[in-house]
């Protein structure tokens, strides 16, 4: 499947999805589909089926509203969507912090610490929806413009993939090379 945005009148902006539906491919591999046939679907930017390409931020074609800016006000609006996706990592960080805390031999079984611990968990899945999320605006705006014609939706969805990936490893190399967490968990004690 490929997408490319298409302008129309009066400055609005539609992404236009061709190809053939997962489904439909699967069918002609089992044999139940006898023929395919392409599937054309033509959506506004900014709507909820175009949302994984464009964050959920339609373009209007005013002025003031391209580039830099709008990378922003894109990344800014994905900062919720992606704390939503944060929420897992941050469970699962929050039951290591318990872990270290009250059931690791050498832990303090103190609430001040866990309690360190758990503020900056809870900053650092903040920052990487904030990176990660600029980093796939930026990713996906940067390879639209480099590319004249369609892009397939799975390289898309690998630039988003992998923005957020690259900001969680950033966020950690981070914490590990300055020792955030165990510095802030040393002064709560």
């Amino acid at each position: 499947m490929s997408v490319h945005i298409e302008k129309k009148i009066k400055g609005k902006y539609r992404v236009a999805l061709k190809g053939y539906l997962a489904s439909d491919v699967l069918g002609k591999i089992r044999g139940k589909v006898a023929k395919l046939k392409p599937t054309h679907i033509n959506v506004p930017l900014g709507s909820g089926r175009s949302a994984f390409v464009d964050g959920g931020f339609g373009k209007t074609g005013k002025a003031g509203y391209g580039g830099f800016k709008r990378i922003m006000i894109t990344s800014a609006e994905n900062f919720s969507k992606g704390m939503k996706i944060q929420a897992i990592g941050t469970v699962i960080d929050l039951i290591v912090d318990v872990n270290a805390v009250y059931f690791y031999e050498k832990g303090s079984r103190d609430l001040s610490e866990f309690l360190g611990r758990a503020g900056v968990s809870i900053i650092k899945a903040g920052a990487t929806a904030a990176i990660g999320s600029a980093i796939a605006a930026v990713g996906v705006a940067g390879l639209s413009a480099l590319v004249a014609g369609a892009l397939p939706i799975a390289i898309l969805a690998l630039i988003v993939v992998v923005g957020f990936i690259g900001a969680a490893m950033l966020v950690d190399t981070i914490d590990e090379s300055f020792n955030v967490k165990e510095s802030v968990a040393k002064w709560a004690r």
